[in-house]
């Protein structure tokens, strides 16, 4: 006669009550049924898991390691019971990812953003940690994969990289160096007092090791946990700082800090993928690996946008000076004309805004062709796409008003 996972689990619970009684009461049971499920057993193991004496219930040797087996048997079975639900039912998902603190305040909101427009059904949780506790919640399941920027070495993790970030110096605006124009030399470092990450945190373990690895061993006057207060502790003057250039982007734009090379000291790092290592991957991690991939791939597909807009935005620079020189030119010519003077031919001036204007479309035309090839290289990898026809629309906007503007200069010169 074979058990089942009924009889397991009176078993089970007859081992953690001690009592016939209660555990026919717990599992809404007779106390017979439960005395049936517990000699079911023995008949098929040939042992005896329970003894009876003076109406106390003790196990046996048999029975305490049989315990032992169905409560691990007992974790596996609700793991399955909960993996295969989400093949029932994959229209409410849920998606947990971790990501450390600059990538999760600086680099993820735009990301999560189009991500929650191409997958509205899909919810996402975020867990923001330094690099060491990130992996750690990707070790032990927390999350499903992390984004990290720190280096990371565990061979139980599967890390992929999938972007790139440079590591500034950054000083109070008013600060002496800040005010050169070219590169200090790296021993000026030693004259500096630090602010840095907390320990964990992948940025401050790589920037230590760049400036021990050049001889400086940094003074650190402060430790903060995130690139908010340290771009506000160097805007007050407290210290200089070696940051991600996505946490200084703002405060550089404003003016509020300086930015400072360092000759000789080039900070780049990789930002990662981490998922753990396994044979087998849960059914929803299946789902919802071509949406995590996308994730990451998406910061490839905000920068394409990026250099796309900025050529389109030289293009129209470039075909405007352009317009301004020529139409200059020839109105300098009407103006000789009505007044009877002798001038120089403002034939070069205008040709020479032709040319800027035809430059200029060019550029355009150029922007639009690399958007085309940045397009077709993520499509080929498959994990997220560009918005190609809009950027061919304003690409041939643009293209038309170069083309019209030159060749109306063209034509009244």
């Amino acid at each position: 006669m074979a058990f089942n996972l009924i009889q397991l689990e009176t078993f089970r619970r007859l081992a953690l009550e001690k009592n016939f009684t209660r555990t026919a009461e717990y599992l809404n049971l007779t106390q017979p049924a439960v005395t049936q499920h517990i000699r079911a057993l023995q008949e098929h193991f040939r042992v005896k898991f329970v003894n009876v004496v003076s109406r106390k219930t003790t196990l046996t040797d048999a029975g305490r390691f049989l315990a032992d087996r169905v409560e691990t048997l007992r974790g596996t079975i609700d793991v399955l019971e909960r993996d295969m639900r989400e093949f029932a039912d994959v229209r409410a998902s849920e998606l947990r990812i971790g990501a450390t603190v600059t990538i999760g305040a600086y680099a993820l909101p735009k990301i999560v953003a189009r991500f929650r427009a191409s997958y509205p059904d899909l919810r996402l949780l975020v867990d923001v940690q330094n690099t060491a506790d990130t992996a750690l919640s990707v070790k032990l399941g927390r999350v499903s994969l992390a984004l990290v920027e720190g280096p990371l070495e565990d061979e139980t993790l599967d890390i992929e990289p999938y972007t790139d970030d440079e590591l500034v110096l950054v000083l109070p605006a008013t600060h002496r160096f800040a005010r050169r124009r070219s590169q200090i030399e790296i021993a000026k470092l030693a004259q500096l007092a630090f602010i840095f990450r907390e320990e964990g945190s992948g940025t401050r373990r790589q920037v230590e090791s760049a400036l021990l690895e050049v001889g400086i061993v940094p003074e650190i006057t402060l430790t903060l946990p995130t690139g908010e207060g340290i771009m506000r502790s160097v805007e007050l003057g407290t210290g200089a700082a070696i940051v991600s250039q996505l946490v200084a982007a703002d405060c550089l734009h404003a003016g509020r800090v300086a930015r400072v090379r360092v000759r000789g000291l080039q900070l780049h790092r990789t930002f990662r993928i981490v998922r753990l290592r396994s044979l087998t991957r849960r059914p929803r991690y299946s789902r919802t690996l071509s949406e995590t991939t996308m994730i990451a791939r998406a910061t490839d597909v905000l920068a394409n946008e990026r250099t796309f807009l900025a050529y389109l935005r030289t293009s129209l620079s470039f075909i405007a000076f352009g317009f301004v020189i020529a139409r200059f030119a020839l109105f300098t010519r009407e103006i000789a004309e009505l007044s009877h003077a002798t001038i120089q031919s403002p034939g070069f001036s205008n040709a020479f805004g032709i040319a800027v204007a035809v430059f200029g479309t060019t550029i355009a035309l150029f922007g639009g062709y690399r958007y085309v090839e940045a397009d077709r290289a993520i499509r080929a990898d498959g994990s997220a796409r560009l918005p190609l026809f809009p950027a061919l629309i304003i690409t041939g906007i643009v293209t038309i008003i170069g083309v019209a503007v030159s060749a109306v200069l063209v034509l009244v010169r």
